[in-house]
């Protein structure tokens, strides 16, 4: 009996990896006069290119919901002093533009041999409770900006996806 629920509850599992975590990956490249890097990111995900930013949207069964995302920013440190100050400015920005902000987790981290911050954080934006996750990476003179939203319910639902993509980032300058 207890053999064949274990069975049932590996084969559910396995299929929940499959659908969950698709297998097919594009790579995404991007560059100009002050950056390149490429990501690999799922085929099924939808990919919208802007002067600012990149966003990668989870595909999602219902439309009228709104979407995970993922965007990629680059930004320069200047016309602050070092990655550290540029931070400082940035956490303090987004607290005072989310309502009811509540920094959840910070640390550090290396991504493709370069340093880096990561922050966990929600907040009220137009009236949506959102979740972030957030890795800036220091490539100085640029800081790559990586970021996460999703409603602060399904938040759970794709943040490992997330980390298993930001992972894949390679940044040539």
């Amino acid at each position: 009996m207890v053999i064949k629920i274990i069975k049932k509850l590996i084969f559910i599992f396995l299929l929940y990896s499959i659908n969950a975590y698709p297998q097919d990956y594009e790579t995404f490249y991007n560059s100009s006069e002050k950056f390149e890097y490429s990501i690999e990111y799922p085929k099924n995900f939808k990919v919208i290119k802007t002067e600012e930013a990149v966003n990668f949207i989870f595909p999602s069964k219902d439309k009228s919901k709104s979407k995970d995302n993922i965007i990629i920013i680059v930004n320069t440190i200047s016309p602050f002093r070092d990655f550290e100050e540029f931070e400082k400015f940035w956490l303090k920005s987004i607290s005072s533009n989310l309502e009811d902000f509540e920094l959840i987790i910070e640390g550090r981290i290396i991504i493709d041999n370069k340093t880096g911050v990561y922050y966990v954080y929600k907040g009220k934006d137009n009236e949506r409770f959102l979740k972030y996750k957030r890795y800036a990476i220091d490539n100085s003179p640029n800081v790559y900006e990586i970021i996460y939203e999703a409603d602060e319910n399904n938040f759970d639902l794709n943040v490992d996806l997330f980390d298993e993509i930001v992972n894949t980032i390679k940044i040539k300058k």
